[in-house]
């Protein structure tokens, strides 16, 4: 749906017909409908997408769980909300599905609120400052606060082991967030990169369970937490909140 955007902002700027015009404006339709039906408001101002779709999914069985160990019993909450890992998406999405219909179009005025309540959302309920027990910004491992196991025995990560609390934590460091253009997510990013370069135990809980997949080398392990890469991209977030703001 969100390539239908891009599609359908490429061609009215380029005047060009987009091919497959009908299927782009079906796609786009689909879009509104989603977000109308599958959001659920929070009472703190914010939403979530469809909780508890994903209880029975096998990434999510051991969500109840605060603490790994061997052998544990499937724990799942019956309403979880999706994980922040892919979550980190939305911001963007909502962004490319606004811009499809231009400025001043009143539907795409209509993901203006969605957006501003993901941002409340994010910084009521996911975004953990830095504090004395940790010197740098963590996420929680759901959308809606919830911080236990996430993919607990997964393929990659080999038998008893996963994502502990806040092991989701290095997504936000690639960026996305930064395009809910709040001043509270902008000012994060400016303070994450004066955060670098960062403590040992701030890497091992940004990794997480690492993985057995094969990455390049600039990636693998945690590397790019070291070699400058992560504080680039934090900068460009940051970078670019300025830009908007101006």
């Amino acid at each position: 749906m969100t390539i239908a955007a891009d599609l359908r902002q490429i061609a009215r700027v380029s005047g060009n017909r987009p091919a497959r015009a009908t299927a782009v404006s079906d796609a786009l339709a689909s879009a509104r409908e989603v977000f109308r039906q599958h959001v659920t408001p929070t009472r703190t101002g914010g939403w979530l997408f469809q909780p508890g779709i994903w209880a029975g999914h096998p990434d999510y069985a051991y969500a109840g769980h605060h603490n790994g160990g061997p052998n544990l019993a499937p724990a799942r909450v019956s309403d979880i909300a999706e994980d922040t890992s892919h979550s980190h998406r939305l911001p963007l999405w909502l962004t490319s599905l606004s811009e499809a219909y231009g400025v001043g179009h009143p539907v795409g005025a209509y993901y203006d609120q969605p957006r501003h309540r993901l941002a409340t959302q994010f910084l009521s309920r996911v975004l953990v400052p830095p504090n004395r027990d940790f010197p740098s910004f963590r996420t929680t491992n759901f959308m809606d606060g919830h911080n236990g196991l996430y993919r607990w025995g997964y393929v990659t990560h080999g038998p008893d082991n996963g994502y502990r609390p806040y092991e989701l934590s290095g997504t936000l460091l690639l960026g996305w967030w930064s395009f809910l253009d709040r001043p509270g997510v902008c000012a994060s990013y400016d303070d994450q990169a004066r955060r670098f370069p960062l403590p040992p135990r701030v890497i091992r809980t940004y990794i997480g369970p690492d993985t057995t997949r094969v990455r390049h080398r600039l990636l693998a392990h945690g590397a790019w937490y070291r070699n400058g890469l992560a504080l680039q991209l934090v900068r460009v977030a940051a970078d670019r909140c300025r830009e908007v703001r101006r």
